[in-house]
């Protein structure tokens, strides 16, 4: 639980957190990153970069690889709830995934790291 304090901020282990530092309300980090995923984050984009055609696109072909990656490194802690409680959320999560990391893999990054979050 992280409850902020106003020495700075505590963790432990567990994704609720009070809705504010008074309550005894629980807020559900995961259900609300859920709920992103579902509802407001428009991750296709993240299957092939989109970047201005110019001479040296390596500037902005980086920044977008970057972007991905750190969508894996973010959501990854959702797949073994998709995978449990809805399959074709599932499906079409690692499929974005796996693109990602194919794509990257052809441009020679070092992809071992998110190819064990797929597991």
């Amino acid at each position: 639980m992280i409850r902020w304090k106003s020495s700075g901020l505590s963790c432990a282990t567990s994704s609720t957190i009070p809705s504010d530092p008074y309550s005894t309300k629980p807020y559900d980090n995961m259900a609300v990153k859920r709920r992103n995923i579902e509802q407001r984050y428009r991750l296709e984009y993240l299957r092939m970069p989109f970047h201005p055609k110019i001479k040296d696109t390596q500037l902005f072909s980086s920044s977008a690889d970057g972007y991905a990656m750190n969508y894996i490194r973010l959501l990854h802690d959702q797949l073994p709830y998709y995978k449990k409680h809805n399959r074709e959320r599932y499906q079409w999560l690692h499929g974005i995934f796996t693109d990602i990391i194919e794509r990257l893999e052809k441009e020679n990054y070092d992809m071992d790291e998110f190819k064990a979050y797929l597991k």
